[in-house]
């Protein structure tokens, strides 16, 4: 961690990240992706074309035979609430 500061969310739930740390670490661009975990919110900045370190993240839990049906695996997994690690 480099920086700490602690702040108030406005009544809207919104929260002012300091212009240095969006310079520093967002560029130019002004999109990010936001995380709920069970304990924290994180956010980053939104990298396009890369979504690769995200793949680990979900685990599911089906057999293998769900699993080689595409179709089947979809109906599954829509039916299921996804934990994100």
């Amino acid at each position: 961690m480099d920086s700490l500061e602690i702040k108030r969310l406005d009544p809207q739930g919104r929260v002012h990240i300091p212009r240095n740390w969006r310079r520093e670490v967002l560029g130019d661009s002004d999109e990010v992706i936001i995380m709920k975990f069970k304990d924290h919110i994180r956010i980053m900045p939104l990298t396009r074309g890369s979504l690769t370190e995200f793949f680990d993240m979900v685990e599911v839990d089906v057999s293998p035979e769900i699993f080689r049906d595409y179709h089947k695996l979809r109906d599954s997994l829509m039916g299921m609430r996804l934990e994100v690690h």
